[in-house]
């Protein structure tokens, strides 16, 4: 994300004023999805290796011996 932010606040400089508006959006789209990757809980290896988002107040489920399904 700081790759994409800095490449973007180099557009918007060389665009100039009235020239950068696409790059501007842009640039509020990665500050945007930056903040939302930072305020994410960490992601963790679950039991098959794979990431998970760690989750401390979900509720346990089971699942369903017929379907596999989570209940």
């Amino acid at each position: 994300m700081t790759s994409f932010l800095d490449l973007s606040r180099d557009g918007i400089a060389l665009a100039g004023p009235g020239n950068d508006g696409r790059v501007r959006q842009a640039h509020r789209t990665f500050e945007w999805m930056a903040a939302a990757f930072a305020a994410a809980p960490p992601l963790t290896a679950g039991p098959d290796g794979a990431a998970h988002q760690a989750d401390d107040t979900a509720e346990h489920t089971e699942q369903d011996e017929h379907t596999g399904r989570k209940r």
